[in-house]
């Protein structure tokens, strides 16, 4: 297994931007990949959890419409517990649900910003990049950056 899983019992992904991508005019997909990580994941025995600035009725939609629930726990929407990453309060949240200290986390975003707030707790990071890969950071480096999900795997 690679060394990006050493100490890890939970990848944490955010959802829109990593799950969920903007495609051709606005229509949304699911990386073709995510499904074999997932699953690659739970053979691997890590767990799966969910962190996102959504509001509650979104995840719902793209829950059902992607069949995403099954793979998720916990699953810690800002819509839900009125904070907002990257406040660290939401992710102490996380920790708090899953069970799971946080320095044994791994967390995927497409956002430096959420990722920083993420290493100053302890979680090991994976910048998600995607469209012109700018991820509104300000010179933060993440412990590792992947294109998509086969490149952790």
């Amino acid at each position: 297994m690679k060394e990006i899983y050493k100490d890890i019992d939970i990848v944490i992904f955010d959802v829109m931007g990593v799950i969920v991508r903007k495609q051709f005019l606005g229509k949304l997909a699911i990386d073709k990949d995510l499904y074999e990580y997932l699953s690659f994941l739970k053979g691997a025995g890590i767990n799966r959890g969910i962190l996102s600035n959504m509001p509650r009725e979104w995840w719902r939609y793209f829950s059902e419409k992607f069949s995403l629930v099954e793979y998720f726990n916990p699953i810690v929407l800002s819509g839900e517990v009125g904070m907002r990453k990257p406040d660290k309060e939401i992710y102490l949240e996380f920790e708090k649900r899953s069970g799971i200290p946080l320095e044994r986390s791994l967390f995927i975003d497409d956002r430096l910003s959420n990722l920083e707030a993420a290493s100053n707790l302890g979680i090991k990071t994976v910048y998600f990049k995607k469209g012109d890969g700018k991820g509104y950071g300000n010179g933060f480096n993440p412990d590792f950056q992947v294109n998509s999900f086969t490149e952790l795997f």
